[in-house]
């Protein structure tokens, strides 16, 4: 069965679990999880130097049918690991629907993170992600000081997010898995809060990726208005294939196989 591809959107739709009985995943499932980027809105609360977002073209929060879709193209494909983060470009915690989102999205092959700024990220907000379900939160603190987050964040929201980020710190246990990430060298407060909080990675000096050319690796990046491309550097899916509502999931994932096999042979 291993050399059988099933046409699945409409086969399942008619068959249903007896078609997944028989459904043989495709080689990107085999070989590793599928890294799925379904961005919620183009809108921040940010305005960081080092971002795309002044550039995007596309304005607002992810339609309907393009969270439905999402969720088909995950549920279809049953074998493959779907690691999926509710970001591209925009603040997430933006987003009023994040919860239903986070709850559509509760499928056994998909392993959910929120990527956030952390403005937002109040203790009220926490609980609702928790309660949605959420297991993972992926936190940026571009800067652990006030004057280089005001010079490249270019906003006045340091305090806001620094609080946020201890106090999730402090309440560690209601996420399985925590990631911060920083650009700054030292951030001694923030190790030192992490400390022996086995389930929190700290991430310093990130480097800065420019937002043009391609991306070192392939992912599948799904934005608010559906459109579909591999690389998440393309901010406007210039190299989009077309819109998730109207491909068939075979394309997309045949489509992310092909290019991560030409990655690999570079």
């Amino acid at each position: 069965m291993s050399g059988i591809y099933l046409s699945t959107h409409k086969l399942i739709r008619k068959l249903g679990h007896l078609a997944q009985r028989f459904y043989v995943p495709h080689e990107a499932g085999d070989s590793e999880q599928i890294i799925l980027y379904t961005e919620v809105t183009s809108y921040c609360n940010n305005r960081c130097t080092f971002c795309a977002i002044d550039k995007v073209k596309r304005k607002g929060f992810i339609k309907g049918r393009v969270r439905e879709r999402v969720r088909e193209l995950i549920s279809f494909y049953p074998d493959i690991k779907f690691l999926v983060y509710f970001h591209l470009v925009g603040e997430p915690l933006l987003y009023d629907g994040l919860e239903d989102y986070i709850r559509m999205l509760q499928l056994p092959n998909a392993e959910l993170w929120v990527c956030t700024n952390g403005v937002l990220l109040t203790d009220e907000r926490m609980k609702g992600l928790q309660q949605a379900g959420l297991k993972n939160i992926w936190l940026s603190m571009f800067y652990t000081n006030e004057s280089d987050y005001k010079k490249y964040v270019r906003t006045d929201n340091f305090k806001s997010a620094s609080r946020n980020l201890f106090n999730l710190l402090s309440k560690n246990e209601m996420f399985d898995k925590i990631r911060i990430v920083t650009f700054s060298e030292n951030a001694d407060a923030v190790k030192e809060a992490i400390m022996r909080k086995n389930n929190v990675i700290l991430q310093t000096s990130r480097e800065k990726d420019e937002w043009s050319g391609k991306s070192k690796r392939n992912f599948i990046c799904i934005s608010i208005n559906g459109d579909v491309c591999f690389n998440w550097k393309d901010y406007n899916f210039d190299s989009s294939i077309g819109n998730i509502c109207e491909l068939d999931g075979d394309i997309i994932i045949k489509e992310y196989d092909r290019l991560r096999r030409e990655s690999l042979m570079v």
